[in-house]
């Protein structure tokens, strides 16, 4: 009998696992980075193949970010506009640990930043509560609107993991395969300012695979911009330091 990876939670909030069954699917595109294959789920469980991890490589890294970008460039799997804040399930997405998981309705746009704002900030300041005073509400708002008034580049809505960080890229012999997807539709950039945030194994050669050596011009200040929500996401979960991070980010786009 092939062995599997059960995840389980008997209290798991509805939609929860459906979530992450179809998000992987939404992920699994052709000529797209490898995705942990899942087996079956219900509402207090998810069964997923069982991966045997392998050292990272260079080539692998490469191979990954070129094949990020081929997911990147996809179409949602319905037959629905390509539109900003769209997920597999309800336009629900789940973000943060299996345990202690942030819940957002999405709101699907074809604005990036209505999406940005309503569908992943004003929840998430929802959530900060109190952490995030007036000032630097008003900070938020006047870096939103320097990204707008400046002409960051913008893409069409991709297909996007959406909770990318180094540990939900998972090294095999064989290829670097996605876990944990947080999958919705979004900026392409997002992926791979959670990645350049928290670290990952051959980030440069990733980049390389991504773009062919043809880096955008403003990426430093997209990625500061993509990582705003991460950041303050961790800040409401886990505390520390990333509310003094979030203001740093805040200000260098202000």
């Amino acid at each position: 009998m092939t062995k599997t990876f059960v995840k389980r939670w008997d209290l798991a909030p509805e939609g929860l696992f459906a979530s992450e069954y179809m998000g992987l699917e939404w992920l699994n595109v052709p000529g797209g980075p490898r995705v942990v294959r899942p087996i079956c789920y219900d509402q207090s469980h998810i069964e997923l193949e069982l991966l045997k991890e392998g050292p990272p490589t260079p080539d692998h890294a490469f191979e990954f970010g070129r094949r990020l970008k081929i997911l990147h460039n996809s179409h949602t799997p319905s037959a629905i506009p390509r539109l900003y804040g769209q997920s597999p399930y309800r336009n629900q997405l789940f973000f943060g640990p299996q345990r202690r998981p942030l819940i957002f309705q999405m709101r699907p746009t074809d604005n990036f930043f209505d999406y940005f704002v309503q569908s992943k900030m004003e929840p998430l300041f929802g959530y900060a509560g109190t952490m995030v005073n007036a000032a630097d509400r008003k900070l938020f708002d006047r870096a939103v609107s320097k990204c707008q008034s400046q002409g960051m580049i913008l893409f069409d809505s991709a297909i996007v993991h959406g909770d990318l960080w180094g540990g939900n890229v998972f090294w095999t012999a064989e290829a670097a395969i996605m876990i944990d997807p947080a999958a919705r539709t979004g900026h392409p950039f997002e992926d791979l300012a959670m990645l350049d945030l928290f670290g990952v194994n051959f980030f440069t050669q990733i980049l390389q695979g991504y773009f062919n050596d043809n880096l955008p011009t403003d990426l430093e200040y997209q990625f500061k911009l993509h990582n705003l929500f991460p950041i303050l996401a961790h800040a409401v979960l886990f505390g520390g330091g990333y509310y003094s991070q979030f203001l740093s980010n805040l200000y260098y786009l202000a």
